[in-house]
């Protein structure tokens, strides 16, 4: 099967805040994300995540040290298909959620996004997938 990557645009320009309005039957899909000591991102699971764009799905991504608990030291998703823009960051918070992917992006099984996870103070980057269907 020959598969399409689309890679979205990484782009770090400082640390936003953004507020999204939740959307009735939206649901949330889990992301597990590890971080080591030194604040690196080092495992995410499930590598690839399904969101479906009709129920207006969203994706919760929880933040966890690899010795055990959450992980407060803050950290960023850069992913361009999201509505209101593509950084979505926490400073002390182990936990951040996604608002529903733009409309402009359409649903395709066979298309595998990347997107990147940053540690607040480390310069390593993981890519996982979204698709969107």
């Amino acid at each position: 099967m020959n598969k399409k990557f689309c890679y979205a645009r990484l782009a770090f320009i400082g640390l936003g805040a953004s507020i999204f309005a939740i959307t009735a039957g939206a649901a949330d899909k889990p992301v597990t994300v590890t971080f080591n000591d030194a604040g690196c991102p080092i495992d995410v699971s499930p590598e690839t995540i399904d969101v479906r764009k009709a129920s207006n799905d969203r994706v919760v991504w929880n933040a966890v040290k690899s010795s055990g608990g959450d992980y407060k030291g803050g950290f960023m998703i850069v992913f361009d298909p999201f509505n209101g823009g593509s950084r979505l960051s926490t400073n002390n918070k182990a936990r951040i959620k996604s608002p529903p992917v733009d409309n402009k992006i359409p649903p395709d099984a066979n298309i595998k996004y990347k997107y990147s996870i940053m540690g607040r103070n480390c310069g390593d980057i993981l890519d996982p997938n979204i698709r969107v269907l």
